[in-house]
C-alpha cells in the first residue's frame, strides 16, 4: 500500500501503531504537525530510498585445522600472533572500504543515514555487516547511483556490497530534520 502511494505522490509513512480514534483527531494531528509534515514531504518529493550494505567476507570455518603442525610452543605463539595481526589488518581494511563506499555514495544522494548493522540471523548473510546505509536519491540520479554501487562493488572484491531499492523513503520521511 505504501509503495503504491509513494509512486503516486510524496509519501511520509506514519510510525507503526499510530492511533487516531476518529476523524477529528486525525485532522487535529495533521494541523498540529502541518509544518513538519510539509517539510518531510518536500524533502522526499521526487526521491526514493536505496539501501546499501557492505559485508566483510566470513572467515572460513576450520581454517586453523588446515594449518601445518608446528614444532615448538614459540613457533605456535608466533603463528597465532601473526594470524591475529593479519585478521586485525583485514578487519581495518574492510572497515576503511565500507567508509569509502559510504562517502562515494553520499556524493550522489540528497541525504544519507548510517543505520545500525543488522543481526546476521535477520539478514541471512554470513559475515560482519560493516555498513548499513540508507540513501535518499533523486529520481534523476537513480542510474548514476546504481552504476556507482556496481563500480564500487567491482573495485572492492575484498568485501560484499549489496544494493536494494528503490523504496518509499522511510528513513527520510521523518518529522525531524535529516
Amino acid at each position: 500500500m505504501v509503495h503504491a502511494c509513494a509512486e503516486a505522490a510524496p509519501t511520509a509513512p506514519m510510525r507503526l501503531a499510530t492511533i487516531c480514534l476518529d476523524d477529528p483527531s486525525v485532522r487535529r494531528r495533521l494541523e498540529e504537525q502541518y509544518d513538519a509534515l510539509a517539510a518531510a514531504l518536500d524533502r522526499v518529493e521526487g526521491r526514493a530510498e536505496w539501501s546499501v550494505k557492505v559485508y566483510a567476507h566470513p572467515t572460513p570455518r576450520g581454517a586453523e585445522a588446515a594449518e601445518p603442525a608446528v614444532s615448538s610452543g614459540a613457533a605456535y605463539l608466533r603463528r597465532k600472533k601473526a594470524a591475529a595481526t593479519e585478521k586485525r589488518a583485514a578487519a581495518e581494511q574492510s572497515a576503511a572500504t565500507a567508509q569509502e563506499v559510504d562517502l562515494a555514495l553520499r556524493e550522489l544522494c540528497v541525504a544519507s543515514r548510517r543505520l545500525r548493522p543488522q543481526d546476521p540471523r535477520l539478514s541471512g548473510v554470513e559475515g560482519t555487516m560493516l555498513l548499513n546505509g540508507a540513501y535518499l536519491v533523486d529520481a534523476r540520479a537513480r542510474d548514476a547511483f546504481t552504476q556507482r554501487v556496481a563500480e564500487l562493488a567491482a573495485a572492492h572484491p575484498e568485501v560484499s556490497v549489496a544494493c536494494a531499492g528503490p523504496w518509499p523513503p522511510y528513513s527520510f520521511a521523518t518529522l525531524e530534520p535529516v
